[in-house]
């Protein structure tokens, strides 16, 4: 069996070390290995090139109207009924951009706007649109102690007849305040001194409720819970 000799040559260590195995170029397999180290630089910078675009995407902030000072429903709304916000995403259909703010202002309010919260389209129109049909909007003057403390819009109430016209012909003298009416609170101010302190508030009641709580002279309010009462 033949043998070939492989020619060896003495590095700069002064050892001898073999010739390349037949078939082999110098310097070709460094070459393979810095072309992949460059497309995989290539490839890390692409990735985090995407990361960058989605993160930027995902904070992606929209400048937005909210209702800065309550807004009755009817009163024509203005620029200083309002301030901006910024809300993150790009999903921001229903509210009005800041860019909008001259398509909302000298518009009337179709429901009452509540300090803090977004504005919206619909709640802006040419006219109130609220209460609704079988629904009133009745005014109590509440005396100190007439209503729970923290009272809040949005929050469901039984309204009673006070003591001086719970005792009627009917109840007798000391018979328990009778109820009224139940309704939704939508306004609470505090009372002028001229009115002795307390508070007026603001209720939605049924149509047909209203002129009875309407002439109610010291009512109670107790806020009710969402079974209502029961």
């Amino acid at each position: 069996m033949a043998v070939s000799e492989a020619r060896t040559a003495r590095n700069g260590a002064g050892t001898w070390a073999a010739a390349p195995p037949p078939g082999t170029v110098p310097g070709k397999r460094r070459r393979v290995r810095a072309v992949r180290v460059w497309a995989g630089l290539f490839v890390s910078a692409v990735c985090a090139g995407l990361f960058v675009v989605a993160a930027r995407g995902t904070d992606e902030r929209t400048s937005v109207l909210v209702v800065a000072q309550r807004v009755e429903a009817g009163q024509v709304v203005q620029r200083t009924d309002l301030r901006e916000t910024e809300l993150r995403g790009g999903n921001v259909s229903g509210v009005v951009p800041v860019s909008s703010v001259d398509e909302v202002v000298g518009r009337v309010a179709v429901v009452p706007l509540v300090p803090g919260s977004l504005l919206s389209r619909d709640q802006v129109g040419e006219s109130a649109g609220f209460p609704v049909a079988g629904q009133s909007l009745v005014a109590v003057s509440v005396k100190d102690g007439g209503a729970p403390p923290g009272l809040a819009i949005g929050q469901r109430v039984a309204v009673l007849a006070g003591p001086g016209q719970a005792a009627g012909p009917q109840n007798g003298a000391g018979a328990a305040p009778s109820l009224s009416a139940e309704g939704v609170v939508v306004a609470v101010r505090a009372a002028s001194d001229a009115t002795g302190g307390g508070s007026v508030v603001t209720l939605l009641v049924d149509a047909a409720s209203g002129p009875r709580v309407a002439v109610l002279v010291d009512p109670r309010l107790v806020v009710l819970g969402s079974g209502g009462a029961g």
